[in-house]
This record gives structure tokens, sequence and C-alpha cells, in this order.
């Protein structure tokens, strides 16, 4: 079972908590405003998952995970989907998909659940196999890599 850091938990939250006050009157700015935080801590949330998955290669990191789109669900809960870049340490760069659900406590400073899946199974872990064909249709993706839960 993956432990997800205090910190993280909190940012993503927090990202999360921002937008949802924001969302109901305009979802598109409220993305906006909380786009840079979110990426970054999607992308700890993410590269914390991945860490503990023995499919994936070790020298590949997180760089961020970025919301292409985020919508209001309830008070508490939000879907989203988007595109995470990857680094691995020797100037390559690759990039793959995300969607899923993240829910907050009632309290809205902690992540009560969230499922998200990772990764298109179409292009794997090899970066070299990820073509512009192949992007297009992220995040409508067939078969996921990964799906992570707390």
């Amino acid at each position: 079972m993956t432990r997800i850091d205090n910190e993280v938990e909190i940012g993503v939250a927090t990202s999360i908590a921002t937008f949802l006050d924001t969302a109901p009157f305009d979802e598109e700015a409220a993305l906006a405003a909380v786009l840079p935080d979110l990426s970054s801590w999607l992308g700890a949330l993410i590269q914390t998952h991945l860490d503990d998955e023995p499919a994936w290669p070790l020298d590949w990191v997180m760089d961020d995970a970025g919301p292409w789109w985020v919508r209001y669900v309830d008070s508490t809960t939000v879907e989203l989907a988007g595109v995470a870049w990857l680094l691995n340490g020797v100037a390559d760069s690759a990039q793959q998909p995300f969607a899923g659900t993240i829910t907050l406590t009632p309290s809205r400073d902690r992540l009560r659940a969230y499922r998200l899946t990772f990764g298109d199974a179409a292009t794997g872990t090899d970066p070299s196999n990820v073509r512009e064909r192949d992007r297009r249709d992220w995040p409508n993706v067939e078969t996921w890599l990964f799906t992570f839960v707390p």
C-alpha cells in the first residue's frame, strides 16, 4: 500500500478545494487559477504511486501532471484528465495521459478517496513508442497501464 506524504495530500486537497470554490461559476477560470499548483501536486501524487510499481522504469521521474480539464461533480469531488510530463535524467522526455476522480473530506483539507488511471498501454513505458497519432486520442485511453487508489 502506498503511503502518501502529508504535504502532497494537503497540496492536492488545497488546490482542489480552491477550484471547487469557484468552479460552479466558471470552471475554466477556476482551473486557470489553480493549474500551476495542482499540476505540481498531482505530479507528486502520481510519482508516489509509480515509485511502488515494479513495471515502471526507475530512471523516469514525474515533472508535472497538468490537467486539460477538471469538472465539478459536487462540493467535495472533481473529475479530471490531462497529461503528465516525464524526465529520465538523460535529457529525454515523454508524456503519458492520466484521468481520475478525487474526493476530499467534508472539511476539504485532506483526500477522502481518489482513483487515478495513468499511462496508455498502447504506448507502454518506452518513450520512443509515444507517437503523435496515439496522443490525439488522449485522455480517451482504451487500456491504462496503472490504476492508483489510496
